[in-house]
């Protein structure tokens, strides 16, 4: 899982355009200010290196993907002898995106 980091000076330019760097930079190139580990999606400010995304946009995120599971379960009942083959592309979406926090 790639972490990223954000200049949290709310003066420097990197901050405003919610510019992110890898892990590995620890400074801005801006301003000199100490990195932190940022929101992927918000740019809020995380504890720690250990998740992508706050609780506000995970939960949005995984809202998006229950809604989007649930309407291809709805087209599986609709889909006689394929419904098989769209359930197992829902069930491959579902897997896939718990492995993302």
């Amino acid at each position: 899982m790639s972490c990223l980091k954000g200049c949290i000076n709310k003066k420097c330019e990197t901050n405003k355009n919610k510019q992110t760097y890898p892990e590995k930079f620890d400074y801005c190139p801006k301003c000199g200010e100490r990195l932190y580990y940022v929101c992927k999606e918000c740019y809020t400010q995380l504890p720690d290196g250990s998740k992508q995304y706050c609780e506000l946009c995970w939960e949005k995120k995984q809202n998006a993907k229950e809604k989007a599971v649930d309407a291809v379960a709805a087209l599986v009942d609709l889909i006689p002898n394929g419904g098989a083959a769209v359930k197992n592309i829902a069930d491959t979406i579902g897997k896939f995106s718990n492995r993302r926090k």
